[in-house]
């Protein structure tokens, strides 16, 4: 049941609710048991099609983004750990992986 997403409430919520959701893209295989994104897309849709907001990679401004969030904790980082960082988020491509990895980073140590 819980990868179905029967848990989640999206029917009969208050209109001032708002539920925000991340989760990966499906795997590509109609067997896999991962199905989340698809799932979940077919749940908003019965219920208000308008409320599904989908949020592409942010490729453009990766590098940018992590200099701004390692300068509002007064940290930088070498150009091997900055390439190591968007060689992952390069993959990833979200907000919220940069997010992560930048925090990370903030506690790395200095020598």
């Amino acid at each position: 049941a819980g990868r179905r997403l029967e848990w989640l409430p999206v029917r009969d919520l208050p209109p001032h609710v708002r539920i925000v959701i991340s989760t990966l893209p499906d795997d590509g295989s109609k067997e896999s048991k991962f199905q989340c994104l698809s799932l979940l897309h077919r749940r908003l849709h019965e219920v208000a099609p308008m409320n599904f907001i989908g949020v592409q990679p942010c490729f453009a401004d990766g590098e940018a983004v992590l200099e701004h969030l390692m300068s509002k904790k007064g940290r930088t980082l070498t150009a091997v750990q900055k390439k190591a960082i968007m060689d992952g988020f390069n993959l990833a491509g979200t907000p919220l992986w940069l997010t992560i990895a930048a925090q990370w980073a903030q506690s790395w140590k200095s020598f």
